[in-house]
Formats: C-alpha cells, structure tokens, sequence
C-alpha cells in the first residue's frame, strides 16, 4: 500500500508540475516532429506502454539516418485541449510495406493545458432544447465553462440546422429537475454524421448551485482518476 501511495503521490506531482508520466493520445493524432532543426508532420500509428512509439516516417530523409542519438528527435500533438511534447530517440525504421519508424518511449511528457477550465470525459445522460425541439442525448465530456452534447436524430425528423453561434438549453442529470434552471449555452462547434450530432457548447447562463453540480461532479472524477 505505501509503495502504491508513493506512486500515485509522483504522478499527483508531475501533473502539477506540468509533466505525465504516460502518453495521453490514440492513433491517428498528427503529430509535429522536430529533428536537427527541422520540422515535419507525421501521424501515430501506435505505441508498446514504456516500450516504443510507431510513426509515420515524416520527410526528413536527408537527416533520419543520422538520428541515432540520445533524444534527437522532439514530438509534440494537440490532443483534448492540452499541447504535449516530449523528446525521444529513433530506434529505427523500415520503407516496405509502408514507411514507419520507431522511436523510444518518452520518459517524461511536458504537458500545456490550452483550456481555461479543467474538461474531463464523462457519460451524462442530457436533454438539449434546440429551436423549440427536445432531443435527448449524452455529455460526453464537461467542465466548468461548457460541454460536448451528442444526440441522435430518429429517421422520421429532420436533421436540425444548428451553426456555430446558436443558443440551446441544456439539461443533464447531474442537475436536479425542478431546482436547477435549464443551462443556456452558446454551440461553439458542430459536427454531424449521419443521423449523429455533436455539439461544442459554452455556458453562458448556469445559476450558482447549477455551476456548483457541475464541479462537484468534475472534482469526483478527478480524484477517482488520480
């Protein structure tokens, strides 16, 4: 048990300090590799856990040769809202059947959150009041300035035309019915796929014991995630 405490302590730590101790990404995530003073964009492909990361080999072939030296390589990714970057080593790469290439694991990852309010992943069940139509969908992730809300349209309706700059209420279950008011948020990003839509929104009028809810439940998850 103390030597769990110890861990988790020295994780608490690095996250104050700005640092992770593990790779907060998925493949995919377009990554900027910088090496000998030169930059490129790559893409992960995947990693091993305190193994190796696979890459995309970026176009650097006048100088990946020569890369075999202690933390020569410099990645950095946006990924949710926080910018990371950490330095690393090419332990080699291959051109057939596709160009990829294998660098060490990070031993530290400097992490810069780019969000004014800590957002944290979430499964809320929600209820959205948009142009007059209610549809029932869930917040995927919160903080204490807005919210991604997901929801499906049934066949039989029409996909609304929400844009960017649009007002809708917002009601999740963490708010209690009858005590809180509907939160009025403002969509600040909109993406649609099929019958699926997923809106960005920021709160522009959450009363107090509403904003309360909101960062009662984001400090619960917090401390599970720690």
């Amino acid at each position: 048990m103390a030597d769990e405490s110890g861990v988790r302590e020295a994780s608490q730590e690095k996250k104050r300090s700005g640092q992770e101790d593990r790779l907060q990404i998925e493949p995919g995530v377009l990554l900027q590799v910088e090496a000998s003073r030169k930059s490129e964009k790559s893409r992960l492909v995947g990693f091993d856990h305190g193994r190796f990361l696979v890459i995309t080999t970026p176009p650097l072939a006048d100088i990946w040769t020569e890369l075999y030296q202690e933390n020569s390589i410099i990645v950095r990714y946006l990924y949710k809202g926080k910018v990371y970057g950490f330095r690393s080593t090419l332990l080699g790469f291959i051109e057939k059947p596709f160009p990829v290439s294998f660098l060490t694991y990070p031993r530290n990852i400097e992490c810069y959150n780019l969000r004014k309010q800590e957002r944290v992943d979430c499964s809320i069940p929600g209820r959205a009041d948009i142009q007059g139509v209610a549809y029932e969908g869930m917040i995927w992730d919160i903080s204490a300035g807005g919210c991604c809300f997901t929801f499906n349209v049934p066949e039989a309706d029409a996909l609304p035309d929400v844009s960017v700059g649009d007002m809708i209420q917002l009601m999740m279950s963490i708010l209690e019915s009858g005590i809180n008011k509907p939160v009025q948020a403002e969509i600040m990003s909109v993406r649609k796929r099929g019958r699926k839509v997923r809106v960005g929104t920021k709160f522009m009028d959450i009363d107090a014991a509403g904003l309360q809810a909101v960062k009662t439940y984001i400090d619960s998850v917090m401390q599970v995630a720690f």
